[in-house]
């Protein structure tokens, strides 16, 4: 899919316009805060499929801390 410069520039009028702006990402933005990653191929849901134990959280859920990603100005 591709889009003409005149769709670009609506679009980002339209983020500058914008008080607010909200993202959805994908669940593996908080992996890199050591959240633990559910659908990937080590995923705690693809592994329990598999029949295998998951890993633990990198972290304790207490320690968990925002990562860039989630950085907002």
């Amino acid at each position: 899919m591709s889009f003409s410069n005149d769709e670009v520039l609506q679009v980002a009028e339209i983020l500058i316009n914008s008080k607010y702006l909200v993202v959805f990402t994908g669940a593996g933005i908080s992996t890199e805060s050591g959240l633990p990653d559910y659908r990937g191929p080590e995923g705690v849901w693809t592994l329990r499929d598999k029949g295998l134990k998951p890993k633990l959280p990198r972290k304790p859920m207490h320690l968990v801390q925002p990562n860039p990603e989630y950085r907002h100005q």
